[in-house]
C-alpha cells in the first residue's frame, strides 16, 4: 500500500522533514496520500502539477478542432 511504503520511507529520512506528499492522481495514489496525511496533518496533500496540467491539456486539445491535426503528426 502506498501510505505504507509512504510511511517507511519517511521513518527512514525523518517525517519530521516532510511537508508535502505529491504522486499523480491515480485512484490508489490519491487513497495513499490521503491516509498518510490524515496520519500525519503537517504533510500537505497534493496532486503532481506536472501530471494535472498533461490532463488539462489534453482535455484542451479535445476540444479545438485545428490542434487534431497537430496530435495527429
Amino acid at each position: 500500500m502506498i501510505s505504507a511504503q509512504a510511511e517507511e520511507v519517511g521513518k527512514i529520512i525523518g517525517l519530521e522533514r516532510i511537508c508535502q506528499f505529491i504522486t499523480d492522481s491515480g485512484g490508489d495514489c490519491k487513497a495513499g496520500r490521503k491516509i498518510f496525511c490524515e496520519k500525519y496533518p503537517w504533510i500537505i496533500n497534493g496532486n503532481c502539477s506536472c501530471h494535472c496540467l498533461d490532463l488539462l491539456i489534453e482535455d484542451i486539445i479535445e476540444k479545438l478542432d485545428w490542434a487534431q491535426d497537430v496530435k495527429k503528426k
